[in-house]
């Protein structure tokens, strides 16, 4: 793995030396460095509090056993175009867990954080802002969860051509 010298990847690249595998390994630390690296970022002049923490380690946790799981399926199929299918089956894929699942979650965390903030916090008190729930937390966990398990199954599909 070339973590400085671009050009000798790029000759690899163009030689075919890049394998599947080492691909796995480019996309799981490029996943993890751009996580590490922005999410600190998204905070600026926002509280980042211990759950913002917790939402960044369980995302990573997964993401990481996410394209484990993804690759070793399609490493058991036929083992084709592994980097390919993630970013091109993906993109719908994130689009259908955003409309199908993030979006319903953030409306279920809105009613549980205003219910909760209406039973601790007398009506005369002005809402303050506490900075990200466990809700929201919970809610990453089954977004990114459920991302990567139906990007599995739709890896699964494509490389043993089971249609579904």
């Amino acid at each position: 793995m070339y973590f400085w010298k671009v050009d000798d990847l790029v000759k690899d690249f163009k030689s075919g030396n890049v394998s599947q595998k080492e691909e796995l390994k480019y996309l799981v630390v490029f996943t993890v460095a751009m996580t590490i690296f922005t999410d600190p970022f998204m905070y600026l002049d926002i509280s980042y509090n211990f759950n913002d923490t917790l939402i960044t380690t369980f995302v990573l946790i997964i993401s990481v056993y996410g394209l484990n799981a993804c690759y070793k399926i399609n490493a058991l199929g036929d083992d084709k175009d592994y980097m390919v299918r993630m970013m091109c089956i993906g993109l719908p894929v994130l689009i259908r867990t955003f409309l199908f699942v993030l979006f319903p979650l953030l409306i279920l965390v809105g009613i549980l954080e205003e219910n909760v903030c209406e039973s601790v916090f007398s009506p005369e008190q002005e809402f303050i802002s506490v900075g990200t729930s466990i809700y929201m937390v919970i809610a990453a966990i089954i977004c990114i969860t459920s991302y990567f398990f139906y990007l599995a199954t739709k890896i699964r599909a494509v490389s043993t051509q089971i249609n579904t």
